[in-house]
């Protein structure tokens, strides 16, 4: 499903991108099954009904369009809102469809019949996004007027307006326990409340600049933030606490991960270094200094043994966790490293770059095995957990499977207008999911010039749930569009 995120900057996009479904196998691993047509502008937003069996996007042509998942077939436009439609969401059992709008309002639909039932008004600015709660009676709004506000689903009446946020809440999720929602900001934090009183709980807040990359412990029990500050910070899944922040980088966070056995934090940062630190303790153990350049991503061997990293000096580098010395320097790259990955099995080590290829690196010797072509830049890289296939994607528009063993391309995935940014893998190796800055995604208009790879999106692979926890480098900036592919007979 390819998914386009909320943006109001229209002027450097194609006005007729489309909505897309991929679903299937085919021998030849074809594109797009599906193209949704109908919309007269961008498609800013798009969800699947709890059931599958319909998708509905929004548009800044002012429409919610309802689509028949499996033979494409539109069969509802959406018609009252007077401005740009910024997101959109369907009610668990599916009746409902809840958009939100640049017009300030939030509009409840009948899925069935297409109508109108509610138009909720209180917001002063543009709705940004919206959610419904697991039990369909409450619908949830954040804004640019830096509320978050909690409604009836049934009447349509404002129940809380949240306070708290300094600036745009850009998303909003209702918690499965119905009685805690969150929103995230562009004012830095993340924010906890009860949706039945309407009080904050909890600010997860602190960063004195844009989150560049977060992680989340594999025992679910802490969050890592890492930021333009220059500092990580944990905190604590269940209190939303902050427990410790890491100061000891002296330029920006670029990329975190946490050890398989929830006890070490990794960070690379713009200042060259890779520190070890402490989850508990939240004090720094190694301090990995032999890269000349930003150090743009850091892994950890399955087993706690090795980190893997890659760096703008073109180098990947292998050191041992315990004592933070370098093992191996594994040389080849002639430009920038953008991503490394060990296999599940700890013996290699997979690289992607900015000069076109992937490598795949022997992690006991350090020695290249095989070079993986592409015809542009490598951002993304994964391993599939069967140990058999890699997965790459690049500024070539294509995801490709190869094999690990022989390194020969096994299949060519296209569908993506632009460059691919992000690949993951699900557990039993079915599915990849792909993020991309093709023109089905949208990006709101940055304070500064930005190349594509100054908007990379960092993300932490949770493939037991198959989530991904995103941050932009600039909070002016939005996840661009997603592919997810099924992959069957990998095995």
């Amino acid at each position: 499903m390819w998914a386009p995120r909320q943006s109001f900057i229209r002027k450097t996009y194609l006005k007729t991108p489309a909505a897309r479904i991929l679903c299937g196998y085919r021998a030849d691993w074809g594109a797009c099954e599906l193209t949704l047509r109908g919309h007269s502008d961008w498609v800013n937003s798009v969800a699947v009904s709890p059931d599958n069996r319909h998708v509905v996007s929004a548009s800044g042509d002012n429409t919610v369009r309802i689509w028949n998942a499996s033979t494409g077939e539109e069969e509802h436009v959406l018609r009252g809102h007077s401005h740009p439609v910024y997101s959109v969401a369907v009610s668990p059992d599916n009746r409902h469809v809840v958009s939100a709008s640049g017009d300030n309002t939030v509009r409840i639909w009948n899925a069935s019949t297409g109508e109108q039932e509610h138009v909720l008004r209180g917001h002063s600015d543009s709705v940004y996004s919206v959610a419904v709660s697991p039990d369909n009676c409450r619908v949830v709004s954040g804004s640019w007027d830096n509320t978050v506000r909690i409604w009836n689903a049934s009447t349509g009446e404002e129940e809380h307006v949240l306070r708290g946020h300094s600036s745009v809440v850009a998303s909003v999720a209702v918690l499965p326990d119905q009685v805690h929602i969150v929103s995230g900001s562009w004012d830095h934090t993340v924010r906890i409340w009860n949706a039945l009183t309407g009080e904050e709980e909890q600010v997860l807040g602190g960063h004195f600049g844009s989150v560049n990359a977060v992680a989340v412990s594999p025992d679910n029990r802490h969050v890592v933030s890492g930021s333009f500050d220059n500092t990580l910070r944990i905190w604590n899944m269940s209190t939303g606490a902050k427990e410790h922040v890491l100061r000891r980088h002296s330029e920006s966070v670029q990329s975190v991960t946490v050890s398989p056995d929830n006890r070490h934090i990794v960070s690379g940062s713009r200042d060259s270094t890779v520190r070890i630190w402490n989850v508990l303790t939240g004090g720094e153990e190694h301090v990995l200094r032999e890269h000349s350049n930003l150090v743009h991503s850091v892994a950890l061997s399955p087993d706690n043994c090795h980190v893997v990293s890659g760096s703008f000096d073109k180098t990947v580098r292998i050191w041992n966790a315990s004592t933070g010395e370098e093992e191996h320097v594994l040389q080849g790259h002639s430009d920038r490293v953008y991503l490394v990955v060990f296999s599940p099995d700890n013996c290699h080590v997979v690289s992607g770059s900015r000069d076109n290829t992937v490598r795949i690196w022997n992690a006991l010797t350090g020695k290249e095995e095989h070079v993986l072509r592409h015809s542009y830049w490598v951002y993304s890289v994964a391993v599939l957990p069967n140990n058999c296939h890699i997965v790459s994607g690049s500024a070539d528009a294509s995801v490709r499977i190869w094999s690990l063993s022989t390194g020969q391309q096994e299949h060519d995935l296209r569908g993506h207008s632009d460059s691919v940014i992000l690949v993951a893998v699900s557990l039993d190796s079915c599915h990849i999911v792909s993020g991309s800055d093709d023109k089905t995604g949208m990006r709101r208009q940055a304070k500064r010039s930005m190349s594509s790879e100054g908007i990379l999106i960092r993300c932490t692979q949770l493939l037991s749930r198959l989530t991904f926890v995103m941050s932009c480098l600039d909070p002016g900036t939005t996840p661009f569009g997603f592919g997810m592919w099924v992959k069957r007979n990998l095995h």
